[in-house]
């Protein structure tokens, strides 16, 4: 499971993007990382609920990320994702 978390955050800091299709493609990458997190989670018992007491706000800022059609608002809602992870890397490994 971490390494779809770890290749989204890959992902975002290394973002340079400046065009709308260029976040598109990452929204777009974000959201096949998610999918396969999902379909692959073999985490149960505490982990498991306590990640997802991250995961699901991650999960619909990433959907507002991926319908965002605003370049500004765009880039706002990636900022969002970046700061997420901070959150992240206090409570897990």
């Amino acid at each position: 499971m971490l390494v779809y978390i770890r290749t989204i955050e890959t992902d975002l800091l290394n973002f340079k993007g400046t065009t709308m299709d260029e976040y598109n493609q990452l929204a777009g990458a974000i959201d096949n990382e998610l999918g396969l997190l999902t379909s692959n989670c073999t985490m149960s018992g505490q982990a498991h609920d306590e990640l997802h007491k991250w995961l699901l706000p991650f999960i619909d800022s990433s959907d507002a990320f991926f319908d965002e059609e605003e370049l500004s608002q765009k880039k706002e809602k990636l900022s969002a994702l970046k700061l997420s992870f901070e959150t992240f890397n206090t409570y897990f490994e």
